[in-house]
């Protein structure tokens, strides 16, 4: 008779990534600082960019090295933030350089490529529900509050986005996985999450999801200036939880199932390491 299996601790790891941002703020920020500072740069740069682009669009094209290394900056400074983040969620902060990651390197390239994989198939997953954006969105402008048109348009999102959320949700444990120095797949992240499927794909993909719309929401209900401050705040709070809700179901995943790839298998047939027993940059 197989034992019973695990009980999913979707609240207790829920609670734990709603409190991340918190109680991991010190360490986040300390061994990220390189990647922050990349962010900073690269977005006053396309920013500066932006400005003289619309003060002097005939001479952008004299500006575009400044846009191109502020574009680079960016990409740089948010995959070694999202690598830092699930180290230290899942690795501790010991796996990270004291002064954090510096140098871009085969595991930057690779946890890029994914990111933008996943992010492309969970949005192929959104055309469905798309076309329920249409008619609601002719209702009028999501400033309409006393129509009721902006719960309305928020309702709409959040149904259109939740198979996105879903494919999301399963396929995107190869992104913990590869930070932590693994070289996962598609179909292994499908076969790690096949014994909690329905659970991976609400913590991982629907609970951000469901926090984003109440967001937006709200938002719409404020003054602009006030709404816009709420939802850039939101939007970093909301990344740190996401990122935390992924590692932290991945620890969970690849402790009570066969999260092993082919390459990971020792004499005894099992897996050396939850968290990757190749821990390389190459």
């Amino acid at each position: 008779m197989e034992p019973a299996q695990e009980e999913f601790p979707l609240k207790k790891i829920v609670l734990a990534a709603l409190l991340a941002p918190a109680s991991y703020a010190r360490v986040l920020t300390l061994k990220s600082i390189p990647a922050i500072l990349a962010l900073i740069g690269g977005y006053i740069a396309v920013a500066g960019f932006t400005i003289y682009f619309a003060d002097n669009a005939a001479g952008a094209f004299l500006m575009l090295p400044v846009f191109i290394v502020g574009f680079v900056a960016i990409v740089f400074g948010y995959t070694v933030v999202a690598i830092s983040f699930h180290r230290v969620f899942v690795l501790g902060a010991d796996s990270l350089p004291d002064k954090g990651i510096r140098e871009w390197q085969n595991r930057e390239t690779r946890f890029f490529g994914w990111g933008l994989l996943v992010g492309m198939l969970s949005s192929l997953a959104m055309i469905p529900g798309i076309f329920l954006l249409v008619p609601v969105a002719a209702l009028g402008s999501p400033d309409a509050v006393a129509n009721n048109v902006a719960l309305s348009v928020v309702g709409a999102k959040l149904l259109a986005t939740l198979p996105a959320g879903y494919v999301g949700g399963r396929l995107g444990f190869v992104l913990p996985a590869t930070a932590t120095g693994r070289r996962p797949n598609l179909d292994w992240s499908l076969k790690l999450t096949r014994p909690y499927h329905w659970e991976a794909a609400f913590t991982v993909g629907i609970v951000p999801i469901l926090f984003s719309a109440g967001l937006d929401f709200v938002a719409t209900l404020l003054p602009k200036t006030i709404g816009l401050m709420l939802a850039l705040g939101g939007t970093t709070y909301l990344m740190v939880v996401t990122i935390a809700l992924l590692s932290f179901s991945y620890s969970f995943l690849t402790r009570t199932t066969d999260g092993s790839l082919p390459d990971e298998i020792g004499v005894n047939g099992k897996l050396a390491s939850n968290a990757g027993p190749s821990d390389d940059n190459h």
